[in-house]
């Protein structure tokens, strides 16, 4: 409980630790070269701090076009002022495995031209996190965000 007390700023309210006893544990940590495991830390917050961009559809980039480019920047302008990362994940609905919309990797998906069959539309329906629609028509999956670009 001290150590996570001074590495952390955590730990019992009950644990006091001294100035001295702080300082070797800042040492030991630096001496035995100690990294903060982000995982476990997402894993006590409830908090990844990934959101999902989600191309089912996404290729590659084009040189003589900069859609996605301008997508992606905009995507990041919005989520990296509140400290979330980007993951770009163009394969993870072809791997047949929509569970992973749910299973804790990600804080939050955007959908980008979905091609929807019944069972992705279900799982996006039923989404333990929020997920928002791009490219896509109001009430495409019931209750799910969406929103469409005016180009």
């Amino acid at each position: 409980m001290a150590v996570s007390a001074v590495l952390n700023g955590s730990g019992s309210r009950k644990v006091t630790v001294t100035a001295e006893k702080a300082e070797r544990i800042r040492q030991a940590a630096l001496d035995l070269r100690y990294q903060r495991n982000s995982m476990a830390s997402a894993f006590r917050q409830g908090r990844t701090g990934q959101v999902a961009v989600v191309f089912q559809n996404f290729g590659r980039f084009n040189i003589h076009s900069s859609y996605r480019a301008d997508v992606m920047n905009g995507v990041m302008d919005a989520l990296f002022p509140h400290d979330y990362t980007l993951s770009l994940c163009p394969k993870l609905m072809r791997s047949g495995d929509a569970d992973f919309v749910s299973d804790g990797r990600f804080d939050g998906v955007l959908w980008c031209r979905p091609d929807l069959t019944e069972a992705s539309a279900n799982t996006l329906q039923h989404a333990s996190i929020p997920v928002v629609m791009m490219h896509a028509p109001p009430g495409t999956v019931l209750g799910v965000p969406t929103f469409c670009a005016d180009n």
